[in-house]
């Protein structure tokens, strides 16, 4: 964690403005690939060098990301009008999510979008396994489907955009994973699980990209660091928060009703928060076309 919140502000420093969305949706891509890619790479270890070869594969892997760090060539350079705002105003703590008319309000929907959708998490393996019936073999694939996902739609969403077009493809995004999450609970058999599953991932794929895309682009540089690990810790916190309704939701509506459940709320949650991010985008649109009006 400390070293994914000291790699994603150098991004701006290392891509140009306009690749920064390439950078972040490459970099979610490869993430991905490796994290399927481990658990197979663990096995194959285990039964050719033992049980210890994965842990010390893992330690090797830190000596790694140590040399990546040490052969960046770039460092965080304030511009000279970034460096005297924190100072003309006292504190490097100028800058607040609460100031940025679309970052923030996206920010909170996001979370509670989270908070809500997360809950699947808990009751997953029982729907795949028990209620659907599938095979050990078949929730790997499935797995892997949502992995596929995540990849493509990485890739797509890094694609040059405005941040007005990025913050409504996040809420457009977690509004189509809805959907497919509410209809996965309905789901006859795995196949067709799978295949809303894949729509899962490519919409995760599209939501995370953009809206870091976003906080990369719409953060001052001075206080990019702090802000990242602010909107880390209100998303992982949300995670939280959902594992422990998951657990209440799982006993209580058993996993097709938490899926069901689930995903009409936080489709409900989407479209409200389309609703507001369009309101807010609107506002700039007429705010902006006022000032270039010409003065009579």
């Amino acid at each position: 964690m400390v070293a994914a919140l000291t790699w994603q502000p150098l991004i701006p420093s290392i891509a140009e403005r306009e690749e920064i969305g390439r950078a972040v949706g490459t970099s979610q891509a490869l993430s991905t690939v490796a994290s399927v890619a481990a658990p197979a790479a663990a096995g194959l270890a285990v039964a050719r060098l033992g049980y210890g070869a994965p842990l010390l594969l893992d330690a090797a892997t830190f000596f790694l990301l140590a040399g990546a760090g040490l052969a960046l060539r770039t460092r965080r350079r304030l511009a000279r009008d970034e460096r005297a705002e924190p100072e003309s105003k006292g504190s490097s703590d100028a800058f607040s999510l609460r100031s940025d008319p679309l970052l923030w309000p996206l920010l909170v929907g996001v979370c509670a979008l989270v908070l809500v959708g997360e809950v699947t998490n808990v009751v997953e393996v029982f729907m795949v396994r028990g209620t659907l019936g599938a095979t050990t073999l078949a929730f790997g694939l499935v797995a892997a489907v949502l992995a596929g996902g995540i990849v493509v739609g990485s890739i797509i969403a890094g694609r040059n955009a405005s941040d007005g077009a990025r913050a409504q493809r996040v809420v457009v995004a977690a509004l189509a994973l809805a959907i497919a999450l509410a209809l996965g609970g309905l789901a006859p058999g795995i196949w067709l699980f799978a295949a809303l599953w894949a729509i899962v991932g490519v919409s995760n794929g599209f939501a995370n990209v953009d809206a870091s895309t976003l906080v990369l682009n719409r953060t001052p540089e001075f206080s990019r660091g702090r802000v990242l690990a602010r909107v880390n810790g209100m998303v992982r916190g949300s995670s939280l928060g959902a594992l422990v309704l998951g657990g209440v939701a799982g006993t209580t509506l058993g996993p097709r009703g938490t899926f069901v459940a689930a995903g009409t709320l936080m489709a409900l949650f989407a479209a409200l928060l389309l609703i507001r991010i369009r309101g807010v985008l609107s506002s700039s649109e007429a705010a902006l076309a006022r000032s270039d009006a010409p003065l009579r």
